[in-house]
Order: C-alpha cells, then structure tokens, then sequence
C-alpha cells in the first residue's frame, strides 16, 4: 500500500485482508479516518489508524509515542465496554503492517459502525433558538435528550468522556451518536501515563480540566453539556464570551 500526499491508503487499497478502502474521511490531531468495506459481511464500516505520518514526527520522543499508543488502545478498550444506541459501536481492531515511503509500517486500527450522516453541530440553530419555545423544545426532545442517555450510560459503565462538543456526536439520520473517546477515562480500566500537555476543547472544558486532566470526573462531562445546551438555545456559534475558557491551552 502506497501514501498518498494526504493519507496513509489509496482507495481499493485492502487493510488486513478484511476491510477494502473506499474513501478518506479526514484527519485530525494525529489519526485517520477511512470509510471501508468489510468483506466478509459485506457492509460500510469506519475505520480509524493512527497516522504513520504523525509517529514519524515522534520519532525522536519515545515516551510521547509510546504514549498516542496507549491512548489509542485506551478508546478501544473503553468502547468495547458499552453498547448504547446513543454510543457509537465498535466492531473490531487490529494492527497490521503497511508499506508507507517505501517502508514497511506497523498500524493499530479501529473499525466502528459508519455513520454518513452530519455531526449535532448541523442540529443547532446559528443564532440560539431562543425565543423560539417549539424549537427549543423539538431540539431537547429528538436530539439533546439522547445525548443525555448515552452520556448516562457512559457514567453507568464508569466511562468518562472528557471531550464532549457537538463535532463529536454523529448524525445517524436523526439518531445522535456519541464518538471519539480518546480521551474518555474508565475507572475500570488500568490508568495510563499522561503526556503533561492539556488535552480537550477549551470552550467545552471544565475549570479542573484546565488545571489537571487527572482531576476530572462525570461532573466535567456534565459542564460540557451545559455548554453544548446555551450554545444551542441561546448563543451564537461565533460568541465565545459565554464559552471562553482560559487563555492558556493545548489542544489534543
């Protein structure tokens, strides 16, 4: 398999003789996202890898690679531990080698349910729904409500997300779906060693968050859906007066 100037595989490339690369979704902080084909149930999944090209750039720093590992293998664990129709599901995971600039590389992959839809953010009004009561109320009832349920099975499950925001809640249809869990915390699962820079997304962060990531529980998911909830009724997406945090941050 051969790289591309924008992503790890080229479309019809074959990951781990199982899934059949169909598209690139996108790319964040340090993985990949690729919409695929599982081959032996014939279905669409998502796929996700940490970027070969991003662990080059760690090279020289051991300790922060070995930590993207552990956190990558972390979200795994933690979304294998529970099942909500808010929650997106996990399918599989694997590691398999690639050849990226002619040289052979060793991936980790995630395969989750592919979901084509927007995000929450495409639910939400762009000036508040307020004074609007019917909107408001439609928006709580058909979407807010079931985030609430699925964050309330996380904390059930002793799962902590840690970086709620509307862009990491999918649209299936109209069934939202709670995603992206690498920084999500389980109580149940072995601690893992932190890397010293913050992690999150400032607007969305509890004041603990800020100071100690450690520090966090199921009350900083619940601040940060107090901020997804006025953002949604009462403030622009562009004020961020009400949704500032400090001024000093990293973002994962």
């Amino acid at each position: 398999m051969s790289k591309s100037t924008e992503s790890t595989f080229e479309v019809g490339a074959v990951l781990d003789e199982k899934w059949v690369i169909l598209s690139f979704i996108g790319k964040g902080g340090m993985g990949e996202v690729y919409r695929a084909h599982q081959l032996s149930l014939d279905r669409d999944v998502a796929i996700k890898i940490i970027s070969p090209a991003f662990l080059d750039e760690l090279n020289d720093n051991e300790y922060e690679a070995e930590t993207c590992l552990e956190r990558f293998n972390r979200e795994i664990k933690v979304m294998a531990r529970v099942r909500h129709p808010n929650i997106l599901q996990i399918f599989d995971s694997g590691s398999a080698t690639v050849t990226t600039d002619k040289k052979d590389t060793r991936i980790e992959y995630l395969v989750v349910e592919y979901v084509p839809g927007g995000t929450l953010r495409a639910t939400m009004s762009a000036q508040g729904f307020h004074p609007e009561e019917d909107r408001t109320r439609e928006w709580l009832l058909n979407y807010f409500l079931p985030v609430l349920d699925g964050v309330a099975a996380l904390h059930e499950a002793g799962i902590v997300h840690r970086d709620l925001k509307p862009e990491n809640v999918l649209m299936d249809g109209q069934t939202p779906k709670i995603a992206d869990f690498g920084l999500a915390r389980c109580g149940r699962l072995a601690p893992f060693t932190q890397s010293m820079d913050m992690k999150g997304t400032p607007p969305y962060m509890s004041p603990e968050h800020f100071l100690d990531l450690k520090r966090t529980d199921a009350r900083a998911d619940v601040y940060s859906l107090g901020k997804i909830l006025y953002e949604a009724v009462c403030a622009p997406h562009g004020d961020r007066m009400a949704l500032r945090g400090p001024k000093r941050w990293g973002i994962a």
